[in-house]
């Protein structure tokens, strides 16, 4: 055998394990994330798409996490617009019980004035102010609490609106 023949059997050898390394390669355990990777890792990868795997989850997991945040600014932005209106309603509870306090010292200066008053009509008055006086230390604590739930102040706003009523209720009874 000539050095010719030697040299067209190694080259041939060389061909072969060329083509076949990454077949072989394909067999081992191998890390998908470029950066840990070698050089094992990183033919195997290329040959399998592993690669493109990888970053196709990493790209599923970023799509996500943005989609959740955009989620999560949306529901910032409806409980600030609640938050909002419930300090309108609170801001409109306190010019009404400002009217309703104004009817109610006329209420005392007339039933001064007069002197026949009733002991109901006086009872009445009484317990009209009474109320007026728990809406108005009611609606300074609503002002002056931290935030706490959108839910839970709803409810507080709606009890205080309700004593409200109650006062004009008495107010315009006592009125006529």
């Amino acid at each position: 055998m000539g050095f010719a023949a030697i040299s067209r059997k190694a080259a041939g050898r060389s061909v072969l394990l060329a083509l076949c390394a990454p077949g072989l390669l394909l067999g081992c355990e191998t890390d998908q994330d470029p950066r840990s990777g070698g050089f094992v890792d990183g033919v195997v990868n290329l040959s399998t798409g592993g690669y493109e795997d990888y970053t196709e989850e990493r790209r599923a997991e970023q799509e996500a996490a943005e989609e959740e945040a955009r989620l999560l600014e949306a529901r910032a932005a409806t409980i600030e617009a609640e938050r909002q209106e419930l300090d309108r309603e609170l801001e409109s509870a306190a010019r009404e019980l400002s009217a309703l306090q104004d009817s109610l010292g006329k209420l005392r200066v007339k039933l001064a004035a007069t002197n026949e008053a009733k002991a109901a009509v006086q009872a009445r008055l009484t317990e009209a102010e009474a109320r007026a006086k728990q809406a108005a230390r009611r609606l300074a604590q609503l002002r002056e609490e931290p935030d706490y739930s959108v839910v839970s102040r709803q409810t507080e706003v709606k009890e205080l609106k309700g004593l409200i009523s109650s006062v004009a209720l008495m107010v315009d009874e006592l009125s006529e």
